[in-house]
């Protein structure tokens, strides 16, 4: 919880997969019910590891259904951390540090492509000059971990959390950014937990090497919402999602195909047929900005590519911008045009 200018901002993570809107909907107005907190002000974002559980959508999610006695169990959670943080606020000084990771992920489409490789740290220091949270801002995929694994983990932005929360001695709020496009599939070496910690703690060596933290002035809160609806007739993309669909089965059903060619395959698959039985497409989506005087925030409820992260976190370079994504929804993919059609995002997405 960041208190700013007489005005509550809250920030929870949700280790699931991903949540729907109805379902955060209705947290969010038990939490303005209990601590008088305005829905708008309140950010629930999921962890997007695809190790996390699932059953926090309203229409299921991946052939797992909404479980309702784990909503609650979710639900207490927030609550209960969220009175814990109003009843410990305290006045704080931020600071932050950006650094450039690489070596561990990338574009997972292209190795050479451009991407977003830089991890935002903001820490908050009381006036004792004592340490009282982070934020840790990953623009990479949490999906180190195969399909084969059957245990529930944060994956990789849990494991770095967990390392930074164990080296600096405070709580960590650690969010995706821009990574719709970004994983480590380029420098796999597994996809078991050896390998995670192989990654996280490369990940969490980098992050640590140096100490430059900048002040950052944080002064005055305004928030915005934007929201648009994407409807259009989708009948007419039945021919080329058919022509995609049956190159997919060539692929899968090609021995020479490759483990993560495969997996990627038979999700495609899945959405292919999935987009052949709807004929019309009426989405909504959102997004919301958070001016902090010197820090901007923009949260958005889907997977944005890294191309769209950069442009924002360019737009001002006299002001730190932290993208966080999988906030208040999954809206799925959106990727630039120019790659419409190319990788599997654009095939995974209703946009």
């Amino acid at each position: 919880c960041l208190e700013v200018d007489g005005k509550t901002l809250v920030f929870s993570v949700i280790d699931v997969c991903v949540v729907s809107k109805s379902i955060t909907d209705k947290i969010k107005h038990e939490i303005e019910t209990k601590y008088g907190i305005p829905t708008q002000q309140v950010n629930l974002l999921s962890m997007h590891s695809h190790s996390c559980p699932n059953g926090t959508t309203e229409g299921g999610f991946s052939g797992v259904s909404k479980n309702d006695l784990y909503l609650k169990k979710v639900t207490n959670a927030i609550l209960d951390t969220i009175g814990n943080c109003l009843l410990r606020l305290e006045e704080v000084s931020a600071s932050y540090q950006i650094v450039s990771v690489r070596g561990f992920y990338s574009n997972r489409n292209d190795k050479s492509a451009p991407f977003d490789d830089e991890i935002t740290m903001v820490k908050f220091t009381s006036r004792r000059n004592d340490l009282c949270g982070m934020m840790l801002n990953i623009p990479a995929h949490s999906t180190v971990l195969g399909p084969t694994n059957m245990l529930c983990s944060t994956d990789l932005i849990g494991a770095v959390r967990k390392k930074v929360k164990d080296h600096f001695g405070t709580n960590v709020v650690a969010m995706m950014g821009a990574a719709g496009d970004i994983s480590n599939r380029q420098y796999r070496q597994g996809d078991d937990f050896t390998e995670l910690d192989r990654v996280s703690s490369g990940v969490f060596n980098q992050l640590i090497k140096d100490d430059h933290f900048s002040d950052l002035d944080v002064k005055s809160l305004t928030c915005v919402q934007f929201d648009h609806v994407i409807d259009y007739d989708n009948t007419i993309f039945f021919d080329k999602y058919r022509q995609q669909l049956n190159e997919t089965i060539q692929i899968i059903e090609d021995p020479r195909t490759g483990v993560d060619q495969r997996k990627l395959s038979m999700a495609s698959k899945s959405q292919l047929e999935s987009k052949l039985k709807r004929d019309h497409v009426h989405k909504p989506v959102f997004s919301k900005y958070f001016d902090l005087g010197g820090l901007r925030i923009v949260t958005f409820g889907g997977e944005l590519s890294s191309k769209f992260g950069l442009m924002m976190k360019r737009k001002d370079p006299t002001k730190l911008t932290l993208v966080m994504t999988c906030c208040d929804d999954h809206q799925g993919y959106f990727i630039e045009q120019e790659n419409y059609g190319k990788y599997y995002e654009t095939i995974a997405t209703d946009v």
